[in-house]
């Protein structure tokens, strides 16, 4: 009889290991994802906390504020994207050259273009945002008060003025990430996110600052984090020496710019969706914008290891699709849908189990605790069918595969209708923040069975980005 372990040992093998990866290889790519999601989430989870003693205008003006912070940022990283992808085929292809001398130039010169392009994407959005951020508060947190518009305005102006270093640690992340050095991304995430949470804390709870000391600790960590970002491409062999190497090159620039304009409609339908959609809340009344504020933080945290797989799977899928590998490309995404499915599923019950001390650090009233309880189950429905994990990661593998048009065409139809789900049953029919995130669960299995057909159509196979020859 063979062994329990060497049973495991083969079978995982067969779900997770590529031709160039065994899975212990690919377990430690998700790893450093893992911490870094984790790091990111905490600081999502940790805004709302910090601020509570403040008072609920605080932490509706911080959750609201964040929810552009997402737009904005989820901007910057679909430009990051495409130069992770772009990088990840570059991988691919190289390994089926004898000198792979060709495409080895190549990761170098997406590495520069895409950290460049970020940056000046970043910039773009700063400038105009900076200048407007007062009627802009006024729009979003007006009907909450002038307080809430007041704590809103001192936090969005500090992270308008982050975001070109934002752009630029993002892209050298990405282009790690996408060339399978997660370690070193998450050596940049623990610097720039690290570096936000012990400012937050020293800022907010030592010296009483308030909302303006999240504002003061974004704005360090991020331009201190460049820094450190751009001694890390170089220690990789990802940008040359010399000066000149970090030059930007405008053929690459507007390559990478144009590649990535599919990442940005996508991200800006989706993000651009969920910030309508905290509009709408906001004029539910403070307890509704409280109970989503919650919820929103607590599936960022249930979401850490499945968002984690989903990134994992770019230069993974990417390096597949780049040399060619379209079976072992359809494996790995198979294997990653039903692991992530799995992972999600025993998390939130989990979470369930303490729900109440999670409340807790809230300080969440007992009028609303019900509710929030009766969200979270609903999001844990759509966990369990499998829908999150169909919706979420097969098209982050479509995306890594070239296929980034149809992904995002089908995520921003996708999104009109959440919108417009959320406008009928959470606003006229006055279903509140349960029917919002209700729609948005009910989202997930429609986006989910679109790219599984997708998928098993292979039209996916002919989008790569790269030629194998060069």
């Amino acid at each position: 009889m063979v062994p329990l372990r060497t049973r495991l040992d083969s079978a995982l093998t067969r779900w997770f290991a590529t031709s160039t990866l065994s899975y212990r290889q690919v377990g430690a790519l998700v790893g450093p994802l893992v911490l870094s999601q984790a790091w990111i989430v905490g600081q999502g989870v940790l805004n709302p906390v910090l601020v509570a003693p403040v008072g609920q205008s605080a932490i509706n003006a911080v959750s609201t504020v964040d929810y552009l912070n997402m737009l904005c940022a989820s901007v910057l990283m679909a430009v990051a994207a495409a130069g992770s992808v772009l990088a990840a085929q570059h991988v691919g292809a190289s390994s089926l050259r004898s000198g792979g001398a060709d495409h080895g130039e190549g990761v170098r010169r997406a590495a520069v273009g895409t950290v460049w392009t970020a940056t000046l994407v970043g910039l773009a959005i700063a400038v105009p945002l900076a200048l407007a951020h007062g009627a802009v508060l006024d729009v979003l947190l007006g009907p909450l008060g002038p307080d809430a518009v007041a704590l809103g305005r001192v936090y969005l102006l500090a992270a308008a003025l982050s975001y070109p270093a934002f752009g630029a640690v993002e892209g050298a992340a990405a282009v790690l990430r996408g060339t399978a050095r997660t370690r070193a991304a998450l050596n940049i995430t623990l610097v720039m996110h690290g570096g936000y949470v012990v400012l937050a804390l020293l800022l907010v709870l030592g010296a009483g600052q308030g909302v303006a000391g999240l504002a003061w600790a974004i704005v360090a960590s991020r331009w201190v984090a460049v820094v450190f970002a751009l001694a890390q491409l170089r220690r990789h062999g990802l940008v040359g020496g010399g000066a000149s190497a970090w030059l930007p090159r405008l053929d690459l620039l507007s390559r990478i710019a144009v590649l990535s304009v599919p990442f940005v409609i996508e991200m800006a339908f989706f993000n651009g969706g969920k910030l309508l959609a905290q509009w709408f809340v906001v004029g539910m009344g403070p307890g509704h914008v409280t109970v989503n504020a919650i919820m929103v933080s607590l599936t960022m945290f249930a979401e850490i290891v499945a968002f984690s797989m989903s990134l994992a799977l770019v230069p993974l899928v990417g390096q597949a699709v780049g040399a060619g590998r379209f079976d072992e490309a359809r494996r790995l995404v198979r294997s990653f849908v039903v692991a992530s499915a799995v992972v999600l599923v025993v998390t939130c019950l989990l979470m369930l189990a303490v729900f109440d001390p999670l409340l807790d650090l809230y300080r969440a009233p007992e009028d609303l605790r019900g509710i929030a309880t009766l969200v979270f189950v609903i999001t844990l429905v759509g966990r369990v069918t499998g829908a999150w994990s169909l919706s979420f990661l097969v098209p982050a593998a479509l995306r890594a595969a070239g296929d980034a048009s149809f992904a995002t065409l089908v995520t921003s139809v996708s999104m009109v209708l959440r919108v417009l789900g959320i406008w009928v049953f959470g606003v006229l029919l006055g279903g509140g923040v349960v029917a919002v995130w209700t729609v948005m669960v009910s989202e997930w299995p429609l986006r989910g069975i679109i790219f599984g057909w997708r998928f098993r159509t292979g039209a996916w196979e002919r989008k790569r980005w790269v030629d194998v020859a060069g």
